[in-house]
């Protein structure tokens, strides 16, 4: 599986969001890169994507999911692309 990424928008309110699925990819084991909306690579992703909405979460540039899922559903999200349930 291809690490996640999620970008989080330029302002201070991404913390709920950043600490959900942080956990979600923890507890499955996934490899997850932070990234801010406003950095060159986050830039050139929602150029390519049309992405216009933070929240994302991408796999391999395509979009997963947007906004901030509670936790179970942030769970269910990353075990679903890792194949694997977690415990």
């Amino acid at each position: 599986m291809n690490t996640l990424r999620l970008i989080l928008p330029d302002t201070d309110d991404t913390t709920q969001a950043k600490r959900v699925w942080e956990a979600a990819c923890a507890a499955a084991g996934v490899d997850l890169q932070v990234l801010v909306a406003s950095d060159a690579i986050a830039r050139q992703l929602a150029r390519e994507l049309g992405l216009n909405t933070y929240p994302a979460l991408l796999q391999a540039n395509r979009i997963i999911a947007v906004g901030t899922p509670d936790a179970k559903t942030a769970r269910d999200i990353v075990e679903r692309l890792s194949g694997e349930p977690s415990a």
